[in-house]
């Protein structure tokens, strides 16, 4: 089967290998015409599409089915049906996956049958506590059923199986922080850990992205639960920079090279996110904070070392053999970083008082913000990073419209308010999108000289 986004993509590297002398310029065309011609176990996708449509379907079906007979069925009936199609799954898995001319299909069709293996085992667990009315605290459930597919990825080396107890644990995480604890829900990132290896020692990078996004999902939760909270926001956003940063040192060693891009691409949206919620006046109150209610000292123990963690990573990374910064982007993110610094340790000051103050706060942190978003850009562009590049300038056109919105809102007229917005958004977009492109196709040209 011919993959046309990899023959595309393997026509833009090939002068770009060819200049750095790691393939003859003869060579470039045998190359295309062998990944062009080149013909493999047929394994059509939109064949799978719906075959894992069919599962689903078929799971929905046998709860739909027990819902609808559950009280004209009997126990033993019932456990017969729970149990026989639960190890028919298992089975036909194990069947697949043994089978003595094994192809692309088999794999496929025995990750398929695993997974329909751990739905009807998550089912098993909600069926017998009805049957046998265990009444418990239902998010165990959601925790032994990601517990069991975690197990199953490990001894099967099974993507799908590491996805399901990915999005079962955010599920579980979901219901204990906004059903019972109202608070942070620590034990989660336990589970996330276990999550890491078989991305890293088996570069499954689809579930190493759903992974993060659970990750990120986690930290939002902490944000809607103490979204007047300064504090917390700032400790965010610490928290983002320093995985940023950790993933930049990541980056030079062979285990953790192919990993590292993605955690810098999920940590840089993280903590772009974090330093542009204080940009608005009305987010920066101070009523109750994320450690303040358990011990008040801890708030400025917690900033302290978070400051510190990020400096010691940047010092760390200036001594790499390699820095991924040059010397201009780390003296201006230092600087940027220590003005930062400054202004969490004048929010701690003013504790309670900081609302009389919070317009000069937020404008301090606009400031930095938008310094923040040149900063990015400019890394971006001299690291041939073009994510960074596009991240800083959706965030500027983001705060543009943010800063346009509540400060203008009041002092237009409504048709005056419209007018200069559709024509400052209109010209506005057409300047970003030409100098973004400008500078995405400048770094394609210095790739291939």
């Amino acid at each position: 089967m011919k993959d046309e986004t990899f023959i595309q993509r393997l026509k833009k590297e090939l002068p770009i290998w060819t200049h750095k002398g790691w393939v003859k310029k003869e060579n470039q065309q045998h190359i295309l015409n062998y990944v062009t011609h080149k013909t493999v176990p047929e394994t059509n996708t939109l064949t799978f599409t719906f075959a894992w449509m069919g599962v689903i379907l078929l799971s929905a079906g046998i709860i739909t089915f027990f819902a609808a007979n559950w009280g004209g069925i009997n126990k033993i009936t019932k456990l017969s049906i729970l149990f026989g199609s639960l190890w028919l799954a298992y089975g036909l898995s194990y069947f697949f996956f043994h089978k003595r001319k094994f192809l692309e299909f088999d794999l496929k069709a025995a990750h398929l049958f695993l997974f329909l293996g751990l739905i009807l085992f998550g089912a098993n667990i909600w069926l017998i506590a009805q049957i046998y009315h265990i009444d418990a605290h239902y998010p165990n459930g959601v925790l032994i059923w990601s517990l069991a597919a975690l197990v199953t990825a490990y001894l099967m080396r099974s993507p799908p199986a590491l996805i399901t107890s990915i999005l079962l644990a955010t599920l579980w995480t979901a219901m204990e922080t906004f059903d019972f604890l109202r608070s942070v829900h620590w034990s989660f990132l336990a589970l996330w850990i276990l999550f890491l290896y078989p991305c890293i020692q088996w570069q499954w990078r689809i579930s190493l992205h759903i992974a993060l996004l659970s990750l990120l999902l986690w930290s939002f939760f902490i944000i809607g639960l103490y979204v007047v909270d300064l504090f917390v926001v700032q400790v965010y956003f610490l928290g983002a920079l320093s995985v940023f940063l950790l993933g930049r040192i990541l980056i030079n060693y062979p285990l953790t090279h192919l990993i590292a891009s993605t955690v810098q691409r999920y940590s840089a949206f993280a903590a772009t996110f974090a330093l542009f919620i204080p940009t608005f006046p009305l987010n920066i109150t101070k009523e109750r904070g994320l450690f303040f209610d358990i011990v008040p000292s801890a708030g400025y123990l917690n900033t302290l070392m978070a400051i510190l963690l990020c400096v010691g990573l940047m010092i760390w990374l200036r001594k790499q053999p390699k820095p991924s910064f040059n010397r201009i982007a780390f003296i201006l993110g230092l600087g940027l970083f220590c003005f930062l610094c400054l202004l969490m340790f004048i929010n701690l000051i003013l504790g309670s008082h900081i609302e009389n103050h919070k317009g000069m706060i937020a404008l301090g942190y606009n400031l930095i913000f938008f310094t923040g978003l040149g900063w990015i850009i400019y890394i971006g562009y001299h690291s041939h990073e073009r994510f960074l590049i596009n991240l800083g300038f959706v965030f500027f056109a983001l705060a543009i419209l943010a800063r346009y919105f509540d400060t203008f809102w009041t002092l237009f007229n409504r048709s005056f308010f419209f007018i200069t917005g559709g024509l400052l958004f209109t010209v506005g977009s057409y300047y970003f999108e030409k100098h973004r492109r400008k500078l995405t196709e400048s770094i394609e040209e210095e790739d291939i000289k």
